[in-house]
């Protein structure tokens, strides 16, 4: 079965029109792509299934009357990646290994928001970074995969859309650490976080011993209440440094 791409020079090139603010019909978009078979691949990926869940997520942050949630770009991503995940689950390994298949997914089925969340980063000429899947926790459509992912429990991936204003803590603490693979621990942290809403500051501590717990602890294996017991632990523990780190700048 087969699977769209865009190369490089393809992508760079729609790219172009699009900055530009040409509307490029999905038709156009879908024939410009260059289709892969893989024989691990049974079933055609529904790309129309993609484009009426991101489609969904768009009439709700364009509504006229818009709760905050929709302006809130952080959860806005995460809703995308609850969307998006169960479809983007089913595939083989070789499709999503393939950064052609992803620049495909940010051009003809993400665009949007990916120029509405990276306005700042279009304006200064950095667009690659999320389109090209190069760094697979920038690439958009490929992060929305894989924080979804992070926190699946069976067919749930709700977690992912829970936190407000979240990008830092999803960058630094799940998707660049090890954590992202161990979904009872990137769900006990993310609803620790829900609970607690721990500063900058004071989750520091918490992500600097949990790494550490990485060095010698196979923590992918954790069930839900040993991750939920050593996150618990390891907050409790980071107050702790960060109370006695003031007290002592006090003195």
């Amino acid at each position: 079965m087969k699977y769209p791409t865009f190369p490089e020079s393809v992508a760079s090139d729609l790219i172009a029109r699009l900055l530009g603010g040409e509307q490029i019909e999905d038709s156009a978009l879908d024939g410009a792509s260059v289709w892969m078979e893989t024989p691990s691949l049974e079933q055609a990926i529904d790309i129309g299934a993609l484009r009426d869940a991101v489609s969904r997520i768009r009439a709700l942050v364009e509504a006229p009357v818009s709760q905050p949630i929709w302006r809130d770009h952080d959860r806005v991503e995460g809703r995308l990646a609850e969307e998006t995940m169960p479809i983007l689950a089913t595939l083989p390994i070789e499709v999503l290994d393939d950064r052609g298949f992803w620049r495909f997914l940010s051009i003809a089925i993400f665009w949007w928001f990916v120029a509405w969340r990276e306005e700042a980063a279009i304006v200064r000429g950095n667009i690659s970074t999320y389109t090209d899947a190069r760094k697979s926790t920038e690439q958009i459509p490929l992060r929305l995969f894989l924080r979804a992912r992070s926190v699946a429990g069976g067919d749930s991936h709700d977690l992912a859309s829970v936190l407000p204003r979240a990008a830092d803590f999803w960058r630094s603490h799940v998707l660049r650490t090890q954590t992202c693979s161990a979904p009872s621990i990137a769900r006990s942290l993310v609803q620790m976080q829900e609970m607690h809403g721990l500063s900058t500051t004071d989750i520091r501590p918490l992500a600097r011993r949990l790494n550490r717990v990485w060095t010698n602890t196979l923590l992918f294996l954790y069930s839900e209440d040993e991750a939920a017991i050593l996150v618990e632990q390891l907050r409790v523990q980071g107050m702790s440094d960060v109370s006695a780190a003031e007290s002592d700048s006090d003195d």
